[in-house]
């Protein structure tokens, strides 16, 4: 099921200029396989374990750069650590591009709620900034539904509270998760970056709120995922907010402007492999959300096929790991540039029992038929090949070809 909307908060000016924050991204353990579980914009999230190396903090010529390496071992999930209240409180959050609410799990929560027992609760009573209400939250996944209530705090990206923060925050405080995703997730909760007009209860977002003041002139974030662990083996990737960075992608930034300001939405030219079209122009999001490129059963069957895979378990396909340097390139052309996904973009290479398999990162499910809903989710898959900018000043979404030396 889609995953809908996101929180809110009021803007406060604490600093100006371009802002970092490091990403780690979550690994596969050795004897651990990938689920896909409801993933906010699609039931496709592949959620991994994985060990930490120390945070860092850099100052670069006055910029302030936050990181937290770790090594991108599968090409799994991304999240990053920010503040929320006074003092700070300080969460692993997924910035996902694909919903438009913050929320965290909650002090409080019943002891019969695995996902929250085994992450970070938010404790109003302890920030003096903090403001509680009775006002009930929930979202609905495919796998039943997040509630709790509405609390209002601060909020910073950075996670020492330093630089872009937001005086009043709505903050969805969970006290029932559902499903197993969120039980194994290493991040604590999400923090939706997509637009104001789908968050639940209509509450802004973050960077809605900071995006066209003097803290964040620009109004862009973007987002490098590492996808080459030989290269970079102790990050995960980045996200630059109020800005890009030239240092992560190759070429010239290729723009194509938004259908509508809901999920971060545009069209597609065409989806294509081997010469045969499988997809003409329609609708698509670009969803850091979502680990695999999610589109409706009889299409991903088709582009499965077209790429040699073979249906296993749980809705995945599988591939020979031997065939990888054979296997066809996915072609996706957006406002007339060809992005091409070769089979190293693709598959998924994962640890099980000792041995290596190799899943397809095509997914299918019944996406509504709905003309605000996309008909392809652009996850991981896509963004971690194409460095992908997202103007909230401008309305639009840009790609470039990501850069690993």
């Amino acid at each position: 099921m889609m995953k809908l909307l996101a929180l809110a908060a009021t803007l406060v000016v604490c600093t100006s200029a371009l802002q970092r924050i490091k990403l780690e991204s979550i690994h596969e353990g050795k004897d651990a396989r990938p689920y896909f579980a409801p993933s906010a914009a699609a039931e496709s999230l592949a959620v991994r374990r994985g060990w930490k190396k120390p945070a860092r903090t850099v100052t670069k010529g006055g910029e302030f750069v936050y990181s937290l390496p770790l090594n991108d071992f599968e090409d799994a999930q991304y999240y990053g650590t920010v503040c929320i209240g006074s003092p700070c409180q300080k969460f692993k959050l997924l910035f996902d591009t694909g919903s438009s609410n913050v929320w965290v799990p909650c002090k409080g929560c019943p002891f019969t709620d695995l996902a929250c027992q085994f992450h970070k609760k938010f404790d109003c009573g302890s920030s003096s900034t903090c403001q509680a209400t009775s006002q009930k939250f929930a979202i609905q996944y495919g796998s039943g539904s997040l509630s709790g209530h509405v609390d209002y705090d601060r909020f910073c990206f950075a996670e020492d509270g330093s630089t872009l923060c937001v005086a009043k925050q709505g903050l969805g405080c969970a006290t029932s998760e559902p499903g197993l995703a969120f039980v194994a997730a290493k991040f604590d909760g999400l923090a939706g970056m997509a637009w104001d007009s789908i968050s639940v209860d209509q509450l802004p977002t973050p960077f809605g709120q900071l995006a066209n003041t003097t803290s964040c002139p620009s109004s862009v974030f973007s987002f490098w995922l590492n996808r080459d662990p030989k290269t970079y083996a102790t990050k995960g990737g980045e996200l630059t907010l109020c800005g890009t960075d030239a240092s992560h992608y190759t070429g010239n930034i290729n723009w194509v402007g938004l259908t509508d300001k809901t999920y971060w939405k545009f069209n597609i030219d065409s989806l294509s492999v081997g010469g045969t079209q499988y997809l003409g122009a329609v609708g698509a999001i670009a969803d850091t959300g979502t680990s695999l490129l999610v589109g409706s059963k009889d299409v991903i069957g088709k582009i499965n096929a077209a790429i040699g895979a073979t249906p296993v378990a749980n809705g995945e396909f599988s591939v020979d790991c031997s065939k990888l340097d054979s296997m066809p390139a996915v072609n996706i052309a957006i406002n007339g540039v060809n992005y091409a996904l070769q089979a190293k973009d693709y598959v998924l290479q994962v640890s099980q029992f000792g041995q290596t398999i190799c899943l397809s990162g095509f997914a299918g499910l019944d996406l509504p038929n709905d003309p605000r809903f996309p008909k392809i989710i652009l996850g991981d898959v896509f963004i971690g090949r194409y460095y992908t900018v997202f103007d909230w000043g401008k309305e639009r979404v840009g790609f470039a070809t990501s850069k690993y030396s």
